[in-house]
């Protein structure tokens, strides 16, 4: 669904418009790259750009039951929470739970109703269903040749583009790497540093409905444990997704078809809580079928593992205060289930309080083995990530490829780690401010020049020359992912 869509990751998605939290801008700052600092007023001026032009607001929320569930939770904690910004224009419409299948209605103002249409209404053209080759000449990129998919095999049926300014790739951070390492490009750093925010759950029923695939998912976001057990800023938000019972039958641990039955049965009373995890560990991505299907590869780095474990106990501590809680239990095939004492006076007894204790061991004794948790991609980062020179980056600072003049990539993959929040905000923010910058470097403004200024001296003899080097590159559509509204909306504005 996800990639049979135009602006994909922007439509099919929830309404969470995070922005870059401060501590990873920081990060990023450090590692050389200064227009992430938390006062550049560039990049601070292209999210601000992004969440206006999509109606971002953290006013008038209506929370969804589960939602107020991980409120109240948070709040007989004392855990810290707050709300997560939308961009869907009406939180309390019952229809805003289905938002991750693609707002049919255009309540979420995502890619396909902002970038995109205003494209399309200056006369963008969309190409769907093609197969794409890059042409390089002399280290430069200098167009595409294409055809059908069908045709891929039939030299004649291929069809040549050259290219007046700019060749931008916006694939997504699996389909990227293939693309440049078709293409010939060797940088250590191509498919390499693969982020995946891996995420499990905590689920529980209720004694009345919730309704958890009702109203606008997402809503909150609890921030107490975002720094991580170790203090490094890698550890995990907790929020609420939407629990439609397909999803559910996804992720729910299977122990006998009775149970599974049963679990199901009772998706209306369900809360899950998700523990998002920034991780610190890294995957690789590569081709199979000659480069065109991605293979991941991705193993939880033992301090990831750690802060899900704490998440996931955390989890639990939130959802056990809550009023009407039924059974709680989480995404260990071996989990026990724990239910909820009857009354307010058992819950402190000695049986209940070994009962909580027992689980909460139990997360740590069953952690997060091979097909032991239920571990799930929430979002793909950093496969082609930033760097201020070649040994650390696929790409330069505009978003250029070491290894190639006049090729950008400007999607979530140039991110040069983790987001730690909810990518989509991150995501515009930057091709909002690199696409600014093609245009001003195209058009010879006067901070044009000092942007071409700071590319010469930045690249100077380090760009690789290869000659006539094709690649390749098939996409279910021309302009892909997450990145690609916001790629075709600047392409526009370069007259290419």
């Amino acid at each position: 669904m996800l990639f049979a869509s135009l602006s994909a990751g922007s439509t099919v998605n929830w309404g969470c418009c995070l922005d870059t939290p401060k501590y990873v801008r920081e990060e990023w700052n450090d590692m050389g790259l200064s227009q992430f600092h938390p006062d550049d007023e560039e990049f601070n001026s292209a999210m601000a750009q992004v969440k206006t032009y999509m109606g971002v607001t953290d006013k008038g929320i209506v929370h969804n039951g589960m939602n107020k569930k991980l409120i109240e939770g948070c709040d007989k904690n004392k855990f810290e929470w707050r709300v997560a910004p939308q961009n869907i224009k009406d939180t309390s419409l019952k229809s805003a739970g289905w938002t991750c299948f693609g707002p049919r209605q255009g309540n979420k103002q995502g890619g396909g109703v902002t970038w995109l249409r205003e494209y399309s209404d200056n006369g963008g053209k969309f190409f769907e269903g093609l197969a794409v080759k890059v042409v390089t000449k002399s280290g430069k990129a200098t167009g595409v040749v294409v055809c059908a998919n069908s045709d891929r095999d039939s030299p004649s049926k291929w069809k040549t583009l050259n290219v007046r300014c700019k060749v931008i790739c916006s694939a997504g951070s699996l389909h990227t790497p293939l693309f440049l390492q078709r293409s010939g490009f060797r940088n250590k750093n191509i498919g390499s540093n693969l982020r995946l925010h891996p995420v499990s759950a905590v689920m529980a029923t209720c004694k009345e409905d919730i309704f958890g695939y009702e109203g606008a998912p997402m809503t909150t976001v609890c921030t107490e444990f975002q720094n991580g057990v170790d203090g490094d800023g890698y550890g995990p938000k907790l929020e609420c997704p939407s629990v439609h019972t397909g999803v559910m039958a996804a992720a729910l641990p299977w122990k006998n078809g009775p149970q599974f039955k049963e679990a199901l049965e009772s998706s209306s009373k369900m809360v899950a809580v998700i523990v998002l995890q920034r991780d610190i560990g890294g995957g690789t991505v590569t081709g199979k079928n000659h480069g065109f299907d991605p293979v991941v590869d991705y193993v939880p780095d033992a301090r990831d593992e750690k802060n899900i474990k704490e998440g996931l106990k955390r989890a639990f501590d939130i959802l056990r205060v809550c009023d009407t809680i039924d059974k709680i239990w989480t995404c260990h095939v071996d989990q026990p289930c724990y239910d909820a004492p009857s009354s307010a006076d058992a819950e402190e007894s000695a049986a209940n309080l070994a009962n909580v204790e027992a689980f909460r061991q139990a997360i740590d004794e069953n952690g997060v083995g091979v097909n032991s948790l239920g571990l799930f991609c929430a979002h793909q980062m950093g496969s082609c990530r930033m760097g201020q020179n070649p040994n650390a980056g696929a790409v330069d600072e505009d978003g250029e490829l070491w290894e190639c003049d006049n090729l950008y990539v400007i999607d979530a993959s140039v991110f040069p780690t983790a987001s730690g929040a909810n990518p989509m905000i991150t995501t515009m923010s930057i091709a909002q401010m690199l696409g600014s910058r093609l245009v001003e470097m195209h058009k010879a403004t006067d901070r044009g020049a000092i942007l071409l200024d700071k590319r010469r001296i930045r690249r100077g003899e380090l760009t690789g020359k290869k000659n006539g080097v094709f690649s390749s590159l098939w996409i279910g559509a021309f302009v892909m992912g997450v990145m690609g509204a916001m790629s075709a909306h600047w392409v526009k504005k370069l007259g290419v």
